[in-house]
Protein backbone atom coordinates (compact mmCIF):
# COMPACT_ATOMS: atom_id res chain seq x y z
CA UNK A 1 0.00 0.00 0.00
CA UNK A 2 1.01 3.26 -0.96
CA UNK A 3 1.94 5.62 1.93
CA UNK A 4 1.79 9.04 1.10
CA UNK A 5 3.03 11.94 3.41
CA UNK A 6 2.35 15.50 3.74
CA UNK A 7 5.34 18.00 4.02
CA UNK A 8 5.17 21.51 5.16
CA UNK A 9 6.49 24.17 3.13
CA UNK A 10 10.28 25.57 4.47
CA UNK A 11 10.95 28.90 3.23
CA UNK A 12 14.02 29.84 5.82
CA UNK A 13 16.48 29.62 3.46
CA UNK A 14 15.08 32.49 1.43
CA UNK A 15 16.16 34.83 4.08
CA UNK A 16 19.02 37.37 2.91
CA UNK A 17 18.14 36.50 -0.70
CA UNK A 18 17.01 39.49 -2.48
CA UNK A 19 14.41 39.75 -5.37
CA UNK A 20 12.15 41.86 -7.53
CA UNK A 21 8.87 42.70 -6.28
CA UNK A 22 6.36 41.40 -9.11
CA UNK A 23 3.56 43.43 -8.01
CA UNK A 24 2.81 46.37 -5.38
CA UNK A 25 2.92 45.68 -1.83
CA UNK A 26 0.67 47.26 -0.12
CA UNK A 27 1.70 46.18 2.16
CA UNK A 28 1.25 42.09 0.61
CA UNK A 29 1.80 41.06 -2.71
CA UNK A 30 4.30 39.24 -5.12
CA UNK A 31 7.73 39.04 -5.33
CA UNK A 32 10.36 36.93 -7.57
CA UNK A 33 13.26 35.66 -5.65
CA UNK A 34 15.46 33.10 -7.73
CA UNK A 35 13.10 31.91 -10.38
CA UNK A 36 10.30 31.49 -8.51
CA UNK A 37 7.28 33.82 -7.31
CA UNK A 38 6.49 33.86 -3.49
CA UNK A 39 3.68 35.50 -1.84
CA UNK A 40 5.18 37.94 0.33
CA UNK A 41 5.01 41.10 2.91
CA UNK A 42 6.67 44.07 3.21
CA UNK A 43 8.35 44.96 6.63
CA UNK A 44 5.60 47.77 6.77
CA UNK A 45 6.21 49.92 3.71
CA UNK A 46 4.16 49.88 0.39
CA UNK A 47 6.72 49.03 -2.16
CA UNK A 48 5.79 49.16 -5.94
CA UNK A 49 6.40 47.18 -8.55
CA UNK A 50 10.01 46.11 -9.81
CA UNK A 51 11.90 47.38 -6.58
CA UNK A 52 14.75 45.13 -5.61
CA UNK A 53 13.91 43.80 -2.06
CA UNK A 54 15.75 41.19 0.33
CA UNK A 55 13.76 38.72 2.51
CA UNK A 56 14.94 39.28 6.13
CA UNK A 57 12.67 36.98 8.03
CA UNK A 58 10.69 33.93 7.65
CA UNK A 59 7.61 33.25 9.80
CA UNK A 60 5.94 30.07 9.25
CA UNK A 61 4.39 31.03 5.59
CA UNK A 62 5.18 34.18 5.71
CA UNK A 63 8.12 35.44 3.90
CA UNK A 64 8.86 38.91 5.35
CA UNK A 65 10.63 41.58 2.43
CA UNK A 66 12.34 45.44 2.84
CA UNK A 67 12.66 47.36 0.06
CA UNK A 68 16.56 47.78 -0.80
CA UNK A 69 17.70 51.35 -2.20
Amino acid sequence: MLQETERLANYDDLVGQRGTVATRLNPAGKARIGNELYDVVSDGDMIEKECPVEVVQVVGYKIVVKRLE
